[in-house]
């Protein structure tokens, strides 16, 4: 009212009176006020993790969301290590090197664990990206998926994974989601329903696992 201007916090607090004049405030826009933070640039929360970008007020939370600097943390049980997925994936090749099991893009690999334990540790050896393999027993069986550790931008990775037991065979298909964090029920409508049959002695199971890059997908596997 009359030029006077509050945020929506203040309005609450303060009962919808202006402090200037006490007369009403109504639920008008400022287009004043929001032209001055539109041309207002800010730098990045990320900015000591590497991030150079300068953004509008307006758009600083979109670009947080994906920015390529956000923070990850280390998927390693009882490490605390918190940085950019750059940082993190050199933290993991040089702090964790027998905690993860490395691999390459477009070569299937096999990865054993028990029925009860809840995630392995996966790192791409040339380019140092970081995957988790979680296991979840269920009732069924063992849901079991995998995911890209990383921001949101990150994205672009196929995956396959396959059990085999006594002549049956399971074959399944999907993308990788990202997390900025390990997981350990990750919701996802997507996984792989391993049945209790195909873990043998030790309640052990060998999945072959292979992951590509979107476009080497793309190549490989036309529609």
């Amino acid at each position: 009212m009359n030029g006077h201007a509050a945020c929506s916090s203040c309005c609450s607090k303060l009962a919808h009176i202006c402090p200037s004049c006490s007369l009403p405030i109504g639920y008008i826009h400022c287009l004043a006020i929001e032209k001055v933070l539109e041309s207002a640039k800010i730098s990045c929360q990320n900015m000591k993790y590497g991030c150079k970008e300068t953004v509008s007020y307006s758009k600083k939370c979109d670009h947080e969301k994906s920015c390529i600097y956000a923070t990850c943390s280390c998927p390693v049980s009882g490490c605390s290590f918190v940085s950019s997925s750059k940082q993190l994936y050199s933290h993991l090749s040089s702090t964790h090197v027998s905690d993860v099991k490395h691999f390459e893009y477009d070569c299937k690999i096999p990865v054993s664990f028990t029925a009860s334990k809840k995630f392995v540790v996966l790192q791409e050896k040339k380019e140092g990206v970081v995957f988790i393999l979680n296991n979840a027993l269920q009732i069924m069986g063992n849901v079991i998926m995998v995911s890209c550790i990383g921001p949101s931008s990150k994205g672009g990775y196929f995956y396959e994974l396959s059990a085999n037991s006594k002549g049956n065979s399971l074959i399944f298909r999907s993308f990788t989601p990202c997390f900025r964090s390990r997981v350990d029920n990750p919701p996802s409508v997507r996984f792989l329903l391993v049945p209790g049959g195909f873990f043998g002695s030790g309640e052990k199971v060998t999945l072959d696992l292979c992951i590509w890059r979107k476009d080497a997908y793309s190549f490989h596997h036309p529609k």
